[in-house]
């Protein structure tokens, strides 16, 4: 298994949000080639072909709020958000 980078809340140091694979130089590189290469698709699409991409995450995040919310906790920068908080920038897409 990889080596793993454990991310504290900085509020509550002992709080655990989450552990994130550390990777190596090479996979930074593969990862930064693929969105290179992928980029031009997503540019020429048009904006109402990004907005409409947009708009169905913006759909099936909302779906999924409270699954979400549970899941995530909703924890920004050490502090618990409140749920409509969280939504605002999604509500911003409509």
């Amino acid at each position: 298994m990889s080596e793993m980078l454990i991310s504290t809340s900085p509020a509550e140091p002992e709080r655990e949000l989450g552990r994130f694979p550390i990777a190596d130089a090479a996979k930074v590189h593969a990862a930064v080639d693929r969105a290179k290469h992928a980029f031009p698709d997503w540019r020429d699409a048009g904006f109402d072909k990004r907005a409409a991409v947009l708009r169905r995450f913006r759909d099936i995040a909302s779906e999924r709020v409270d699954e979400f919310a549970a899941e995530l906790g909703f924890v920004v920068m050490g502090r618990t958000v409140g749920l409509e908080v969280a939504l605002e920038g999604l509500d911003q897409l409509r």
